[in-house]
């Protein structure tokens, strides 16, 4: 993981952190995947381009969903969702999508969207809540 090496924050934080965190961030670095073609999940349906933000304890990883980036499936499920509990499209969008859905996934359904991409940094936004 050279990114370790070459960046102090990054390094601090990966070595602040249990191993099960340690280990997706080897698994899955943060940046963009695509979701799999067996992969279970409505919005973000087989591929669905997500951004790994962080990562739990429990060994999911959480995902960064762009509205632009939801597939048909994905605005039927929501559009579903807003039918099922009556809820105005704009509360739907706030709450889901506002200028992205965070949701997890199992790492076994992320697939680097680009195979020789170099390893990448804490996303910005997640640098001002790390605590070393």
């Amino acid at each position: 993981m050279k990114q370790l090496e070459t960046d102090p924050v990054l390094k601090e934080w990966y070595d602040s952190r249990p191993k099960i965190i340690q280990q997706l961030y080897e698994k899955c670095p943060f940046g963009e995947y695509i979701i799999s073609n067996d992969a279970p999940y409505a919005l973000t349906c087989p591929g669905t381009t997500v951004e790994v933000i962080g990562y739990r304890i429990t060994g999911e990883i959480i995902v960064k969903l762009l509205r632009e980036n939801m597939l048909p499936e994905a605005l039927k499920h929501e559009a579903e969702l807003i039918e099922k509990y009556q809820t105005p499209k704009e509360n739907i969008e706030t709450i889901i999508t506002a200028d992205g859905m965070k949701t997890v996934v199992e790492p076994e359904h992320l697939i680097p969207k680009k195979k020789d991409r170099p390893d990448t940094t804490l996303p910005l936004s997640n640098r001002s809540n790390v605590k070393i």
